[in-house]
């Protein structure tokens, strides 16, 4: 399912990337999701804490 409409990336990609232990910035970082219109920045957000093998990873979307 696409989360980020704006950059067209998927649920599938943020776990993929929460999994392997990338940050919440770090994923937005690196697929820029949740960067245009921050529709997307709670389930982005949710999406990484449930995968996030730790939760010293959650942090605060930049600039929200």
């Amino acid at each position: 399912m696409i989360v980020c409409l704006c950059k067209g990336v998927s649920d599938r990609r943020i776990r993929e990337m929460a999994k392997q232990g990338q940050s919440l910035r770090q994923i937005i970082t690196n697929c820029e999701a949740g960067t245009c219109c921050g529709a997307c920045a709670s389930d982005i957000k949710e999406i990484v804490k449930v995968e996030a093998p730790s939760q010293a990873n959650i942090s605060r979307l930049p600039g929200r």
